[in-house]
């Protein structure tokens, strides 16, 4: 018994370790193995997609908010430049003003078309044809075979076409594709958010330099409506001062018929003095008598426009010395000071005198070397065109703007 036991037991012993292992089908995790990468690829893919798709919205939502806010910087920069333009012709208007209630007080701003041209590519069948004695021979030869072929074509089993080659690939087809989709979308959403990006920042830029700009225009108009008001005040304050020296210059014409008045009293007293007769008639006050003409010697320097000009607004002209005894008398009372007379070339290049009679040279009465029509003055354009007489008592060419003394000339009153 214990002989038959230890028998059995090196047989189940055998079996045991004799006997093959159980294999165990993976085929149902093979199935899903296949499609595990694809799936996870196409899932990053799509996450990759979304986060693209979702940084893209908020870009472009920060894009049309930074493009309003250009548009409305835009629309407010242009109203606040109107307004600045305007204040500015206030400001000139208000400084023209000004400058005028002055000159009274003292003169009282691709669709290209892409297409591909596809070559169709034809082929032609290509027929060959059998001569005909060649086609008799092998009528001949194989006609005994025929029905041995026939009888062989139509009994032998198809052959099979081993399709395992392309299974490979084709249950990698679908996965390529799609990835490939999604690698193209991805591409294009990086594109298309590269480019909203850079006008994101093109037009974040814009809006900040829109911003400087306008707060610059602002802090402009501010200033410029502080110059507004300080212009207004000024006119104001010119228009009171205009209306006082009105008031001055009314005075001062009554003052002016009064010393019209002493003139000509002082002129009736010298006809008295001189038995109810003067010799050449008289002058007004502070003018020198010679001859039929008063002389005025200013104390006041001018140009020799504003020297002119003031002649002129006194009923008188600058002097002209026609006769020795005139150089005589103003030389003698003009030595050693400078004086403008009324000799120029200014208008015609000649010399001539204010009432514009001809000027005959007489080179005794000028400074040796002169006129000389220098241009080195340093006092503007021009040469020398005016005369004037020289603390000698010769005439000096000299610019016109230059300011010295002058005399005036009138003839004598008559009363």
């Amino acid at each position: 018994m214990t002989t038959e036991y230890h028998d059995n037991v090196d047989e189940e012993m055998s079996n045991f370790w004799n006997k093959e292992p159980r294999t165990v089908d993976f085929s149902r995790f093979s199935r899903y193995r296949r499609w595990l990468f694809p799936a996870l690829t196409a899932t990053l893919l799509v996450i990759l997609i979304i986060a693209l798709g979702a940084s893209n919205t908020s870009t472009w939502g920060r894009l049309w908010s930074a493009e309003n806010s250009i548009s409305n910087l835009t629309e407010s920069l242009r109203d606040t430049q109107q307004l600045t333009k305007d204040t500015a012709k206030e400001v000139l208007s208000m400084k023209f003003a000004v400058e005028n209630n002055k000159d009274q007080l003292a003169s009282v701003r691709l669709f290209v078309h892409w297409g591909l041209d596809e070559d169709e590519v034809r082929r032609t069948p290509f027929h060959t044809e059998t001569d005909p004695e060649t086609r008799i021979a092998m009528t001949t030869e194989y006609h005994d075979n025929v029905d041995e072929e026939m009888s062989n074509f139509w009994n032998k089993e198809p052959r099979t076409v081993d399709f395992s080659r392309f299974s490979r690939y084709r249950r990698w087809l679908f996965p390529a594709l799609t990835a490939t989709l999604l690698v193209i979308l991805i591409i294009a959403l990086g594109a298309s958010n590269t480019s909203t990006w850079n006008r994101l920042w093109s037009s974040e830029k814009s809006v900040s330099n829109l911003t400087e700009s306008l707060r610059d225009t602002q802090q402009l108009t501010k200033d410029t409506a502080k110059e507004v008001l300080s212009m207004k005040f000024a006119v104001e304050n010119n228009k009171d001062q205009l209306a006082s020296v009105s008031e001055a210059l009314r005075q001062l014409s009554v003052l002016d018929a009064l010393r019209r008045t002493v003139a000509e009293l002082k002129c009736s007293f010298e006809r008295l003095v001189n038995n109810g007769t003067t010799a050449h008639g008289c002058c007004p006050l502070n003018w020198d008598s010679f001859g039929t003409n008063c002389y005025l010697f200013s104390t006041t320097p001018l140009s020799w426009h504003d020297a002119r000009d003031w002649c002129n607004g006194h009923e008188s002209h600058l002097v002209i010395l026609l006769t020795d005894e005139e150089w005589d008398f103003v030389t003698q009372r003009s030595v050693g000071t400078f004086h403008w007379v009324g000799l120029t070339d200014e208008r015609t290049g000649q010399w001539e005198w204010v009432n514009q009679t001809p000027y005959i040279m007489n080179r005794r009465r000028w400074r040796p070397g002169q006129p000389d029509a220098w241009t080195h003055h340093g006092l503007g354009p021009g040469d020398e065109d005016c005369a004037h007489l020289h603390s000698d008592g010769r005439l000096n060419d000299l610019h016109c703007s230059s300011k010295m003394r002058f005399i005036c000339q009138r003839h004598t009153m008559k009363n």
